[in-house]
């Protein structure tokens, strides 16, 4: 599993409508609201922000990151040129349900990304989830034979409650992503959030 997090500035204008309204803020943003509750929405507050599909995923001023969880449902496959695999193991530790092997590689906390001191009090949240390969990493070792030891997992943590793996480390080196994905049954959760008071809408 891993997700799309998105978080951009918002006015306080606009979180105190939704904040005082009994439309609900996730119907508007998944499109679901009647014609009627859509009407009771004024237009200036409608167009102070785009969040159509197609553009939400822009409203990211203060962080957009995408990648797999820092947890022990994530697994990570190394295999070689020929396809074969050389190494599975959770990433952060033994899974017995997936009954893999004892994990060998190391994980390094790259950056504690603090988004309730940023400098807006009012945003927005996005994550959008999905299972499947969230990314691919490639190694040339030449006659060497791989050892997991070496293998290091980089991974950034968002306000103490989602990590994403953010790289990968070789034997101190930090390896190239080749963008490969292959995702499927997606979900999402949209806010506007206070960061004084931590209230949701």
């Amino acid at each position: 599993m891993g997700e799309e997090f998105i978080v951009g500035s918002i006015n306080e204008e606009y979180y105190r409508f939704f904040k005082n309204s009994p439309i609900s803020f996730q119907d508007y943003i998944d499109e679901t609201l009647n014609d009627i509750l859509l009407n009771e929405i004024p237009n200036h507050i409608k167009e102070m922000y785009d969040l159509d599909y197609s553009s939400r995923f822009e409203q990211d001023d203060i962080v957009h990151a995408y990648g797999a969880y820092h947890d022990d449902d994530t697994i990570i496959e190394v295999t070689n040129e020929l396809g074969e695999k050389v190494y599975e193991a959770s990433v952060i530790r033994y899974s017995e349900q997936l009954d893999l092997e004892d994990v060998e590689h190391e994980s390094e906390l790259e950056e504690r990304v603090d988004i309730v001191n940023c400098d807006s009090r009012y945003v927005l949240i996005g994550m959008e989830w999905s299972k499947g390969l969230h990314d691919e990493f490639e190694l040339s070792l030449d006659s060497e034979v791989f050892d997991p030891s070496k293998l290091k997992i980089l991974y950034k943590d968002y306000d103490e409650c989602s990590e994403l793996i953010s790289g990968i480390m070789y034997n101190g080196v930090k390896l190239e992503s080749n963008g490969e994905l292959g995702t499927t049954g997606k979900g999402a959760k949209w806010c506007i959030r206070d960061n004084k008071t931590l209230e949701e809408i």
